[in-house]
């Protein structure tokens, strides 16, 4: 069987995006930072973009780095207004998430008058173009995507316990400053893999969405990373394959779409945290 080598490159891609996501996404969501993947998101944008001006060139190191570089930097910020201000997280996120992306669209306003921002495909910073994806380039991701998953099995009992006991981790020496940075990592990781396939706009979703469709599945820790990542790596190829069956509609759209629908199939048939499962759930005799 011959497959095509395009969709084999964004199914690839798509796939390995889904799981990196998927899983590292998930530390995130169960500490109730899911906006904060959305701000670190669009943080990326204006580091990006400086690579860009500064460099002339948009390769994925450049990529990765500018990035990254920015959405730690965004990190920073945030935590810097919650130490310095009274302000509520979700004041703080939005106001992090603004500047940073005003800037970045700024920045790409004025690299879009370079004569080779078409060449270097700036235009498609925003949703990502999954459909130019090589496999060269799904090698890198799939390198930075091990490597997070990799640190995240290292350190699995300490970020387990900062997840869902802070004040535990602090009394056996586990500072929450310190490990907190370690998910913020692990989160901006699971960002940078999604940026030249979905783009800035929808990386977060990436993040976030998996989780929220295995959480009503599964009782056990371990079990929803592992479930996490299954579904995202899923609905990438389902995605992938769907976009490739209609020219002209981009695949990063159709990966969250799907996406979407799982999760409220999920929200509504979980296993253990179904709504129409509980509600109809026989009550425990004593």
């Amino acid at each position: 069987m011959n497959l095509d080598y395009t969709l084999l490159s964004v199914a690839t891609g798509c796939a390995v995006l889904g799981v990196t996501s998927g899983t590292l996404g998930a530390y995130a969501v169960l500490r109730r930072q899911a906006l904060l993947a959305d701000a670190l998101s669009h943080a990326t944008l204006p580091g990006v973009v400086l690579g860009f001006l500064l460099t002339g060139a948009r390769t994925d190191m450049l990529l990765w780095i500018g990035g990254g570089g920015a959405a730690l930097l965004g990190a920073w910020a945030v935590r810097g207004l919650r130490a310095t201000t009274k302000w509520d997280s979700g004041t703080i996120l939005a106001t992090v998430l603004t500047v940073f992306f005003g800037i970045g669209v700024l920045f790409l306003t004025i690299a879009n008058r370079s004569p080779n921002a078409a060449k270097a495909g700036l235009d498609h910073l925003l949703f990502g173009q999954a459909a130019g994806l090589t496999l060269d380039q799904v090698g890198g991701m799939a390198a930075v995507g091990i490597l997070g998953l990799l640190v995240a099995t290292l350190f699995h009992k300490q970020l387990t316990v900062l997840t869902f006991d802070p004040t535990y981790a602090e009394t056996v020496g586990w500072r929450e400053r310190t490990i907190g940075w370690l998910i913020t990592a692990l989160l901006v990781a699971s960002i940078i893999v999604g940026l030249r396939a979905v783009g800035v706009v929808l990386t977060s979703a990436l993040a976030v969405a998996p989780t929220l469709a295995a959480r009503p599945w599964v009782r056990s820790f371990p079990g929803l990373l592992i479930l996490a990542g299954a579904i995202g790596g899923f609905a990438g190829v389902i995605g992938a394959a769907g976009a490739s069956a209609a020219p002209g509609i981009p695949t990063g759209p159709v990966v969250v779409l799907g996406l979407g629908v799982v999760v409220v199939i999920s929200v509504l048939f979980g296993k253990e945290r179904g709504v129409l499962v509980r509600k109809f759930r026989p009550e425990a005799t004593p």
